[in-house]
């Protein structure tokens, strides 16, 4: 069960929402939750800047991991994707990983 922070009742609304797509309107028990940020809305040329998953089994969280990814300075972190995430080029420095890493 979720707690009451701020952030888990979106989390509860959207999981409310992707159950009533589900057979019977339910969440099965059992599932995983991939999250991507990006730099943009671009599918071209923007780029995956964070990447995280959650694996739930028998309606508990199991696992769960992100992974910033570096970037070039000069790709361009759109403004309306900061501030929707956050995400800087001093973040991914100092926190993220090489792409190759992050996704192999």
């Amino acid at each position: 069960m979720l707690s009451n922070k701020p952030e888990n009742h979106f989390l509860q609304k959207l999981l409310a929402r992707i159950a009533q797509r589900c057979p019977g309107g339910r969440l099965p028990s059992t599932y995983l939750v991939f999250d991507t940020e990006t730099g943009g809305t671009d599918l071209y040329s923007d780029r995956i800047l964070e990447f995280g998953f959650c694996f739930v089994i028998d309606n508990v969280v199991k696992e769960k991991m992100s992974f910033l990814v570096k970037r070039p300075r000069d790709f361009v972190i759109t403004e309306g994707a900061f501030k929707a995430h956050g995400i800087t080029h001093e973040l991914l420095e100092r926190e993220g990983v090489e792409p190759l890493q992050a996704f192999t």
